[in-house]
């Protein structure tokens, strides 16, 4: 007699199925705050040095300053500042692998921002390519944070870390 589990095509589906839930699952973002992705694209602060920098509006005034500060197009986005802070997130990304945003959390015993990417690809090409993220934070759990860094994701597995930096707000 046959029973469900005597299948081996039965197994073989789970075992499948199960590879695909994990490999398809995100990052594991660890005290992670209500953020939105504002917008994206291809530019950074002509006078940005280093692989990270951090800027943070909380005015309508300092948003329309970075937002040409970064060389971002298109129309501003319209923020309530009374919830959220404005994070404008630059950095250099390689040109084969873009890295798209994954969320926002927070480092308690540091008290540092972590922006988290995904990238699906480890073998990429060592160039630099520009990449800004605007995003809308969650100003009650932000505002104590001074610096920020980021962790770059392959395959559901945290890869690189990059050195924290300064929150800039002016």
């Amino acid at each position: 007699m046959l029973t469900p589990f005597s299948d081996k095509r039965l197994w073989l589906v789970i075992i499948i199925v199960s590879v695909m839930l994990v490999g398809c699952s995100g990052p594991n973002i660890e005290n992670q705050l209500s953020a939105k992705l504002l917008k994206t694209e291809k530019t950074l602060p002509e006078d940005m040095f280093g692989s990270l920098i951090v800027e943070v509006a909380t005015s309508e005034k300092r948003m329309n300053d970075l937002w040409q500060r970064f060389g971002l197009r298109e129309s501003i986005p319209v923020v309530n500042f009374a919830v959220d802070d404005v994070y404008f997130v630059g950095m250099l990304e390689s040109g084969s692998c873009e890295l798209k945003y994954a969320g926002v959390g927070k480092d308690e015993v540091n008290q540092e921002l972590v922006i988290h990417v995904t990238n699906s690809n480890q073998m990429c090409t060592l160039d630099g390519v520009p990449r800004s993220y605007v995003l809308a934070v969650d100003k009650e759990s932000s505002i104590a944070s001074q610096k920020a860094n980021l962790i770059e994701w392959y395959n559901s597995k945290a890869g690189k870390k990059r050195e924290s930096v300064p929150i800039v707000r002016n």
